[in-house]
């Protein structure tokens, strides 16, 4: 019998995210993505712009998007 293990399941999403990322950014331009806890804009010419904090216990909904 067959079985996904964690390890499998972690390293597909993980190839599947960044996959999913390229695209985005190459169709809008830019992607949102949480780094060193804020929420930031990436833009495909390397710009970062941050656009809020994330504090735990905080609803990302809470945040109003473009």
């Amino acid at each position: 019998m067959k079985y996904l293990s964690k390890r499998l399941v972690t390293r597909k999403s993980k190839s599947a995210f960044k996959v999913a990322a390229k695209k985005a950014l190459a169709i809008n331009g830019y992607i949102l993505v949480e780094r060193d806890g804020w929420l930031v804009k990436e833009f495909s010419n390397g710009d970062v712009v941050q656009i809020e904090q994330i504090h735990n216990g905080v609803s990302l909904d809470d945040v109003i998007l473009d």
